[in-house]
């Protein structure tokens, strides 16, 4: 009598295996896309924000110095373009002593409006 003794051995994935790692790798892979598109996002509101407070402050140092700020300013950042509102007083109209001057820069981007303030003291003669 003999025996015969037949191997089992799998030498491949089957077509289930294949389509259920392609579906994992899927899911990993557009979790990551998400992750790139809000670090994108959010790495150019933080740009746009840093440069709203450059030109709040900009317009500040004007201001001490007597002179006006202008009411608009476009900035180009990578293939768009910011067109920043600059709300502040006039020096001219200042009384003497100190005066507390608020300068508000606002901007558009992605269908959303933001803005920073800044506030500050200025002394006049």
């Amino acid at each position: 009598m003999e025996v015969h003794v037949v191997s089992n051995s799998k030498k491949g994935f089957t077509l289930v295996e294949l389509l259920v790692s392609i579906l994992i790798m899927s899911v990993m892979f557009l979790a990551l896309l998400h992750s790139l598109s809000l670090y994108v996002k959010y790495n150019t509101l933080n740009t746009l924000r840093n440069e709203a407070i450059k030109i709040a402050q900009g317009c500040a140092e004007q201001i001490r110095s007597g002179q006006s700020c202008s009411p608009a300013i476009t900035k180009r950042f990578r293939q768009f373009s910011i067109t920043y509102n600059i709300s502040a007083p006039n020096p001219a109209l200042f009384s003497s002593g100190t005066n507390n001057v608020t300068i508000t820069v606002s901007y558009s981007f992605g269908g959303r409006n933001y803005s920073y303030s800044l506030s500050t003291v200025v002394y006049k003669e």
